[in-house]
């Protein structure tokens, strides 16, 4: 991860002078700090720092001295969630949603953050958005200021990809790729499989 940063900070463009088969929000965004004060890896360090901090100061801010549970489990028994990945920005992501989603904060925004979710990881920013298609049945025109949001970054990111001819090189690595890997690298049908298919049928009651 601090490795794509690096590159982006060199001005090297993702899937055309490197591979990744994950959309690249953030590494560009922990490219900027390298470009701004030093491709020295304390910077990244620092950076994913200060965005575990922010996470748990919106989660006291919801949940009080509860937070403290969530601390003990991502060190603890999913101790590689705190190492400086998407998946701790993901993380992040879902917690920033879950606050703004408390405060009634504006649907734009919130869009914008789903579509952030999106370019994080393509395969989880779009699960993201479910949560919002509940509004659909109570007020569409929420769902709508959410679609236009989330359109703005995907759009940006789909300019950057003309604007350097690499979106064939994306659409080969992170979706077409994508399927090679799972078909060549282990099997669908395992017991994380349907794991996954309670937590999501759980998830949906839920939402409901």
């Amino acid at each position: 991860n601090y490795g794509f940063s690096y590159a982006i900070s060199r001005g090297e463009v993702p899937y055309l002078d490197f591979n990744m088969i994950i959309t690249p929000i953030y590494p560009m965004i922990n490219s900027l700090f390298l470009k701004m004060f030093s491709t020295n890896i304390l910077v990244f360090y620092i950076v994913n720092s200060l965005l575990i901090t922010g996470m748990f100061y919106l989660l006291f801010k919801m949940f009080n001295y509860k937070s403290w549970f969530l601390l003990i489990f991502l060190f603890f028994p999913l101790r590689a969630v705190v190492f400086p990945t998407y998946n701790l920005f993901l993380i992040f992501l879902v917690i920033l949603l879950i606050y703004l989603e408390k405060i009634n904060c504006n649907d734009y925004l919130i869009g914008l953050i789903l579509g952030i979710g999106i370019l994080t990881k393509q395969t989880v920013g779009v699960f993201l958005c479910f949560a919002s298609f509940y509004y659909l049945f109570k007020d569409y025109k929420k769902v709508l200021k959410r679609v236009i949001g989330c359109f703005i970054p995907c759009l940006l990111f789909l300019i950057y990809l003309i604007r350097f001819d690499a979106i064939n090189q994306f659409f080969d690595l992170c979706l077409f790729g994508m399927f090679d890997f799972v078909g060549e690298n282990g099997k669908v049908f395992n017991i994380f499989f349907f794991l996954i298919l309670i937590m999501v049928g759980f998830i949906f009651y839920k939402i409901k």
